[in-house]
């Protein structure tokens, strides 16, 4: 995959989690789309899609909702540590290690936007 196609997927799912998603939710419990990328690029793909990416989103995702600046963006490269780490020991096409680093990615964007 290329830069400029997971720059439009990036940027479709960033638009339905800030309008449509928000608005829409049932009881108010929102899936971070961007986050969900992320994780999924950085496992299967480059490591530099999912960093890349996921800072200019997180920063995007910031001037919306946070207020400081920056505070998604880092937390967001957090999170694609350990599907890099698992990514260079297993097999990417296994599933389980795969929502293993899912669980532990979105962990990680929990408590650290939560310490922030």
């Amino acid at each position: 995959m290329n830069y400029v196609k997971a720059g439009i997927l990036f940027f479709v799912l960033w638009l339905i989690q800030t309008t449509l998603l928000w608005r829409v939710w049932p009881f108010g419990a929102v899936p971070n789309l961007i986050l969900c990328a992320a994780v999924c690029f950085a496992y299967l793909y480059n490591k530099n899609f999912a960093l890349i990416f996921a800072v200019a989103f997180g920063l995007m995702l910031d001037l919306q909702t946070q207020s400081l600046f920056g505070v998604t963006a880092l937390t967001l490269v957090l999170s694609c540590v350990p599907a890099w780490i698992l990514r260079g020991h297993f097999n990417p096409e296994r599933a389980l290690p795969g929502m293993l680093s899912a669980l532990i990615a979105t962990a990680i964007y929990g408590f650290s936007l939560w310490g922030v």
